[in-house]
C-alpha cells in the first residue's frame, strides 16, 4: 500500500507542477525574444554594411516575424532588397515602414 501512495503522490505532483512549468515557459518566452531584437538589428546592420545583403534581408525578415509592426525592420529589409536589385519588394517594404 505504501508504494501505491508514493506513486499516487508523485503522479499528482507531476499533474500539478508540469502545467505550471509549461505556463511559465510560455509566458516568459516573449520578453526573451524582445531582448534579442537589438542584437538582431546589430547583426542585420553589420551584414548590410559588409555588403552581405542576402544575410541582412534574412535577419530583418526574422525581426519582422517576431515583431510585425517594427518599422525599422521593414526599413532595413528595404535597404537590403534595394541593394540586391529587388526594387519592387524594396518599395513595398518602404511603404510598410512609413505606414507604421
Amino acid at each position: 500500500m505504501l508504494d501505491l501512495e508514493k506513486n499516487y503522490h508523485k503522479s499528482m505532483r507531476t499533474r500539478i507542477f508540469l502545467p505550471l512549468v509549461l505556463a511559465a515557459a510560455i509566458f516568459t518566452a516573449q520578453p526573451v525574444l524582445s531582448q534579442n531584437i537589438p542584437e538582431l538589428f546589430r547583426q542585420g546592420n553589420a551584414a548590410s554594411s559588409a555588403g552581405n545583403f542576402s544575410a541582412a534581408a534574412q535577419i530583418f525578415r526574422t525581426i519582422i516575424s517576431l515583431e510585425p509592426n517594427n518599422a525599422g525592420a521593414y526599413f532595413g529589409l528595404r535597404i537590403a532588397l534595394k541593394n540586391q536589385g529587388n526594387l519592387g519588394e524594396a518599395i513595398t517594404n518602404y511603404r510598410t515602414a512609413i505606414s507604421l
